[in-house]
């Protein structure tokens, strides 16, 4: 019972890894440089970000520094505070770390997205 779980699983997560390669080609990854670390001191600064909500703070700064202004992401709420971020749901997504990438809503054009791949 316990292989068939896991071979479940990696069938699962081997169909997700081509999705996300398939998704990831059509995205651009954006260099990271020290204008994103300026623009994250004016970003927490401006908003009194703390603890975790750095992160999503790092994301808003690289995307005023390329210009980009709107994101997909699971959790709209995190990008409430930035009203000049337009922050996309990823519609079709019950649960938090789960990636839907066929339920994606489509974007308005010349809308650019901020990458979340390492």
């Amino acid at each position: 019972m316990r292989r068939a779980f896991c071979d479940a699983t990696n069938a699962r997560l081997a169909r997700f890894l081509i999705k996300l390669r398939h998704y990831q080609k059509s995205l651009t990854l954006l260099p990271d440089t020290p204008e994103i670390y300026a623009a994250l001191k004016d970003v927490v600064g401006k908003n009194r970000v703390q603890r975790v909500k750095v992160y999503d703070a790092r994301l808003v700064a690289t995307m005023n520094v390329f210009d980009i202004g709107a994101i997909l992401t699971f959790n709209t709420v995190d990008f409430e505070r930035y009203s000049y971020i337009k922050a996309i749901p990823s519609v079709g997504c019950r649960v938090h770390r789960r990636f839907h990438l066929s339920q994606s809503p489509s974007l308005p054009p010349r809308c650019k997205l901020a990458p979340y791949f390492p």
